[in-house]
């Protein structure tokens, strides 16, 4: 039995009808191409207190990235980007398998901008077919 893709994706605010549209529609794209999702949200805000912010940021501590094979990452979505920079900076130094930016570049990841249905299956058409992700 061939193993299934599994694609994280990682956004902040996931109660913003923007990102929850967005992701929406990534996970339908990927499922519909038989890949795996695990969407990785936090709800903290940049002005809450830091012990709030550490709590929720320490989802990021929780992923292991070799079990992935591609993250999709909404740099713009970030409150709180001390501590998410700092797992993009890890995905950028240690992980070997595609990084796309949506949106908003960082870290010289590749950046994909879009309107939102047709980018999104244009963006997870590509990372199927030429990164196998």
């Amino acid at each position: 039995m061939k193993k299934r893709l599994l694609v994280g994706i990682i956004l902040s605010e996931m109660h913003h009808q923007f990102f929850k549209n967005a992701s929406k529609k990534l996970q339908e794209e990927l499922l519909s191409m038989d890949v795996d999702v695990c969407v990785f949200t936090t709800t903290a805000l940049s002005d809450m207190p830091e012990a709030y912010r550490k709590g929720d940021t320490a989802i990021y501590d929780l992923i292991n990235p070799e079990m992935f094979d591609g993250f999709l990452v909404y740099p713009g979505s970030f409150q709180m980007p001390d501590e998410q920079n700092r797992f993009l900076l890890k995905l950028r130094d240690e992980f070997k398998k595609p990084v796309y930016c949506l949106e908003r570049p960082k870290y010289d990841f590749p950046t994909v901008t879009f309107k939102e249905e047709e980018g999104i299956t244009m963006l997870v058409e590509h990372l199927c077919k030429v990164h196998h992700a």
